[in-house]
């Protein structure tokens, strides 16, 4: 209860001060100075000129424009010739790469096998015997 009358007191205070500055707002405005209007064709036909005089200037390239553009085109021309270049040598350094990769396959490999026939004596057909025993299916599941 205490708290309602409270915020009646504030509220009403606060409305009598508002009120009190409202009134001396409006108080102290100045009146503003009359400035000759134009009409608002004129105002358009203005903007109208100056949008069109723009349009003229934006339309109308600069030599130096034409120049860099030439420039530019030129030198991108150029990095796709470097590139078309680029990519023509390194195709045939991965070809010439995979070419001798294979060529040095198959030299390692061949003396290899001159140097490791399969079976040189007959612990090797002992270990081989041993070895499909080990790796092969279970005697149970053989046929």
């Amino acid at each position: 209860m205490t708290s309602l009358i409270i915020f009646i007191i504030i509220s009403l205070l606060s409305y009598f001060f508002s009120a009190d500055r409202k009134k001396d707002k409006k108080t102290s405005t100045k009146p503003l100075p009359k400035t000759p209007s134009k009409g608002i064709g004129d105002v358009f036909g203005e903007l109208k000129k100056k949008l069109e005089q723009t349009e003229r200037e934006l339309q109308q390239p600069t030599p130096t424009v034409q120049k860099q553009k030439r420039v530019v085109e030129q030198r991108v021309e150029e990095k796709k010739e470097q590139l078309v270049a680029v990519e023509k040598q390194d195709m045939q350094t991965r070809r010439n790469e995979h070419v001798s990769k294979k060529v040095e396959r198959e030299q390692a490999a061949a003396p290899m096998r001159a140097r490791h026939p399969l079976f040189t004596n007959s612990d090797d057909v002992r270990r081989a015997v041993l070895v499909a025993e080990i790796l092969g299916p279970p005697k149970a599941k053989r046929k």
